[in-house]
């Protein structure tokens, strides 16, 4: 297996406990956003880094038989049982490198898909152009500056947590991470020509939170040791932690985007 320039690769086991943590933090909040962009039967929709799979099934159910879901991951594998749903297309798809359509779709929706992009100004454009005219883009994305897990840190394993978060969004960052993209996405969507555009900020504390981090732990904790982030015993106390439902910790700061095209 070759390596992914993307620090949590999809490709590890860990994959599939993230995408259910993801889903059950934020697939409300995405939805809502849904709701409120009036999408409805037969509308042709776009997702972008589908993940596991939690909102192409939304918007499966959402288009009907009359619409269409495009559903892309630079690896889909966990997307392949979605074309069962009889509206629904898989492809493996790179936003910055592979075509798309122009002017074709709806709805386009990326989370936490861009800000692991470095060329995700480029990204946009190319999204903004897949559009049809008064089609919406959706983009959720974390302004990892905001997201510390214990907001109030009080003792030695909340002070861990928050430093094992530190940890993570530094080795993001190396990776190409731009960890204060989230916060300038109102403005980038206005420059790509969108109107309409408004945003909407999410701070989930619930159980969900401790399965995200420990599988993000789990994928990285060879890396947590390598950069001296914690030590070996840190490590597998924080773990047991994490394994605590009192333990209670903060996700991930979403910042949801939304903008259309003229028409």
């Amino acid at each position: 297996m070759t390596e992914s320039p993307y620090l949590l690769d999809n490709r590890q086991e860990e994959a599939g406990d993230r995408f259910t943590a993801l889903a059950a933090l934020y697939d409300p909040v995405t939805t809502r956003h849904f709701d409120a962009l009036g999408l409805a039967e037969g509308w042709r929709c776009l997702e972008v880094g589908a993940g596991g799979g939690s909102v192409v099934r939304h918007l499966s159910a959402r288009v009907g038989p009359t619409g269409r879901v495009l559903a892309t991951d630079i690896e889909p594998r966990f997307l392949e049982p979605l074309r069962d749903l009889g509206n629904v297309d898989v492809a493996r798809h790179d936003v910055v490198v592979d075509p798309l359509p122009e002017g074709e779709f709806d709805l386009i929706h990326a989370r936490l898909v861009l800000v692991h992009v470095p060329e995700r100004l480029e990204a946009i454009r190319r999204l903004v152009k897949a559009l049809r005219p008064g089609g919406w883009l959706l983009v959720e994305d974390a302004d990892a500056t905001l997201s510390q897990p214990c907001l109030d840190p009080q003792t030695d394993d909340e002070r861990l947590a928050n430093r094992v978060r530190a940890g993570l969004t530094e080795m993001l960052g190396v990776r190409g991470v731009d960890v204060t993209f989230a916060r300038r996405l109102p403005r980038l969507l206005q420059e790509a020509g969108l109107v309409d555009v408004a945003a909407e900020a999410c701070l989930p504390l619930a159980d969900g939170v401790r399965l995200l981090e420990r599988a993000n732990v789990l994928q990285l904790q060879d890396m947590f040791l390598e950069e001296q982030i914690v030590t070996k015993e840190e490590l597998e106390h924080y773990l047991i932690r994490l394994e605590d439902p009192t333990f209670l910790l903060a996700g991930i700061f979403l910042m949801s985007v939304w903008g259309r095209t003229p028409g």
